[in-house]
Parts: structure tokens; C-alpha cells; sequence
């Protein structure tokens, strides 16, 4: 089999783990083909939340699992700077470190690594982490390894990006029917205050919400109170 058949198989058995909806299933997807396909000794994933805090999702051993928290402890790493910048970052020679190379670099060092390329998770100009390749070998990866982590890496962002839009249609969602929620409650206790208070609907708007204002309450919990049978001779007669 050719290098481009093994690409080829790989990516569209790579391609068949995406429709599952675990993220963390994906990653480990991931990991097992680049390990399998590239002239790599360890490998890992790191994920951003939609703060932009960086996880590790997968990684290919405990030791380089301790390593990619390492670099997310001391936010300095690879992994880190391919995520902040969108650019492959590649430590080429472990063994040439300055005093005053980051923690991760030395680590990484001691665990018998001689290089390391992350390529950045990534659609356009949203990010979603890096991709952590480390070699026993000095010296960078050849373009072919390179487009083959990138080639996996877009397709893993394109269902990251998916996911993280569903999170956002979620929460809107979960926004829109507490709004609705609350725009009921507060319509039901303008109705018992006017009924109470033969009010018309402003007024007894006007009044809940100075009543609110005067007792530090939030407007819905005022209301929710009213429409569970609270006393509401002081919210009519402020004066």
C-alpha cells in the first residue's frame, strides 16, 4: 500500500468516528491515526472551551497526557502557541534549551523527546485547540506527515465548530423560554394587581416595578411571589 492509499484509508476511517457526538471519542479517534500513519512517538489533542480555556482530550499515553497539562498549568507549550497564534509551531531540538525554555520543553526533554510540532485546530479565524505531535527524533516533521496532521486536524475542527454551534443554539434556547417564562409571570401579576387594585395594566406595571426597585428584587421573582397568593397591600398602597 502507497502512502497515499494508508492517507486515504485512513482519513475516510477517520471520517466515520465524526457523526458520534462525543468529543472526547473523536480525539481518541484521532490520536490512534496519526500515531498509526505518522513517523510520530506520542500524540495528543488539546480542546478549547468558548472561553478559550485549553483541556486534554486525548492523548496517546499517561505520560504525554501529564506532559500536554504541563503546558496548560504553565500556558506555555507547542499545543498553546499553535492554538493562540493558528500557525504550526514546531520545537525542533529539545536538546538546545535556554534557562529560560518553559517547563513543558523540559519535561518533554526528560521523557526522551528530541522535537515537537502542534498544528492548530481551526476554521478561518476561530480556533478550537492544537494537535501535539512529539518525536525521539530531532529536526521537523516532512511536509507530507505535516499536510496529512493538518488534513486530520481540519476535518476534527469542522465537527468541533458544528458542536459548538449547537451549544450556542442550546443556550439561546434555554434564554428564550426563561424570557418567555418570565414575560408570563410578570403578565399574570399585572392581572391580579389589577383585579386587586382596579388598575389598568400600566399602572400595575409602574407599581411592581418601583416595588421591585424598593426592595432589591428582580421583577420576575416579585411577580412570581404575587402570583403565589403573596400580600400585596404594601406593593398597592406604596405611600
Amino acid at each position: 500500500m502507497t502512502q497515499y492509499e494508508a492517507l486515504v484509508r485512513a482519513l475516510t476511517g477517520f471520517a466515520g468516528t465524526l457523526a458520534v457526538a462525543d468529543v472526547g471519542e473523536i480525539t481518541r479517534s484521532l490520536v490512534r491515526h496519526l500515531m498509526h500513519l505518522l513517523p510520530v512517538e506520542g500524540a495528543s489533542v488539546l480542546v478549547a472551551d468558548p472561553d478559550g480555556a485549553l483541556s486534554v482530550s486525548a492523548s496517546s499515553d499517561p505520560e504525554i497526557h501529564e506532559l500536554e497539562q504541563l503546558q496548560i498549568d504553565t500556558d506555555a507549550g507547542s499545543g498553546v502557541t499553535a492554538y493562540r497564534t493558528g500557525r504550526v509551531s514546531v520545537i525542533e531540538d529539545l536538546a538546545r534549551q535556554t534557562p529560560s525554555a518553559p517547563p513543558f520543553e523540559s519535561r518533554a526533554f526528560e521523557l526522551g523527546f528530541r522535537s515537537v510540532h502542534a498544528v492548530p485546530l481551526q476554521i478561518r479565524e476561530e480556533r478550537f485547540g492544537a494537535v501535539n505531535l512529539f518525536r525521539r527524533d530531532g529536526g521537523r516533521l516532512a511536509t507530507d506527515p505535516v499536510h496529512a496532521a493538518q488534513a486530520f486536524a481540519d476535518l476534527t475542527s469542522l465537527v468541533l465548530r458544528q458542536q459548538r454551534m449547537i451549544r450556542r443554539i442550546e443556550r439561546v434556547n434555554v434564554e428564550l423560554r426563561e424570557a418567555l417564562g418570565s414575560r408570563i409571570q410578570i403578565e399574570q401579576a399585572k392581572g391580579v394587581l389589577s383585579e386587586r387594585g382596579r388598575l389598568d395594566p400600566d399602572q400595575a406595571f409602574q407599581l411592581m416595578r418601583a416595588h421591585a426597585r424598593r426592595t432589591n428584587q428582580r421583577l420576575v421573582d416579585l411577580a412570581r411571589a404575587v402570583n403565589g397568593g403573596a400580600d400585596t397591600t404594601a406593593l398597592l398602597s406604596p405611600g
